[in-house]
């Protein structure tokens, strides 16, 4: 379709899998202890850090319904807005936040969005692995690729990886199928899935892609 991108995962995929499931047993660290102090104190100072959850609730709502699940993890959730906003409870996983910092249990959706650009650089492919692990069926990401208009305490731009969707399809595709890669404005919107759910990775990504269309 016009504006997405389709990817095929290749073979090395296999490889990342099985790296996601030795990653669950035995964790590297997904953050630095000095970053995860540093954007816990930007969710203390500012309030509007990571409340932009519940935009997506609408999005969210469509896939539970066409998946027929209400298993749902938002990974990086912040302050818990997609959770506000949806009519049922999910769980969440955000390392900066106080009471969801333990490693999360897999899901049947993960929903990771103004998450992945977050990620400090040399943690990105334990990130992307923990994700790995935790996806059962179906994963919703949406990447912001240019600068965010906030700054950490040591002044650095929250966004330290600002990045195009070529790059981002071939950091996904290691440890995923990617179904679609759709740009909408600065972000992307991405629908990945392990392997075996391809095909409903395809039919979620083709939902999202008529929704998006009709605003």
């Amino acid at each position: 379709a016009a504006g997405s991108t389709r990817l095929r995962c290749e073979p090395p995929c296999a490889d990342a899998r099985t790296f996601a499931n030795i990653v669950g047993f035995n964790k590297p660290a997904l953050i630095s202890a000095e970053y995860a102090a540093l954007n816990a104190r930007l969710h203390q100072e500012n309030l509007a850090y990571g409340v932009g959850g519940g935009k997506h609730a609408e999005v969210v709502l469509k896939l539970v319904e066409s998946m027929k699940t209400k298993s749902v993890l938002d990974y990086g959730s912040g302050k818990g807005y997609l959770a506000k906003a949806l009519p049922f409870p999910i769980w969440e996983y955000d390392p900066a936040i106080v009471g969801k910092t333990e490693s999360p249990r897999p899901a049947d959706l993960v929903v990771c969005t103004d998450v992945l650009e977050h990620i400090e650089p040399d943690k990105l492919k334990y990130v992307l692995a923990d994700l790995a692990r935790v996806t059962r069926m179906l994963g919703y990401f949406v990447i912001h690729m240019g600068p965010a208009q906030k700054t950490l305490p040591d002044g650095r731009n929250t966004h330290l990886l600002q990045k195009g969707a070529d790059w981002w399809a071939e950091q996904l595709s290691r440890f995923f199928e990617v179904a679609r890669v759709m740009p909408k404005g600065i972000e992307l919107h991405v629908v990945v899935a392990p392997r075996q759910n391809f095909t409903s990775a395809l039919r979620a990504a083709a939902l999202i892609q008529r929704e998006e269309t009709t605003v």
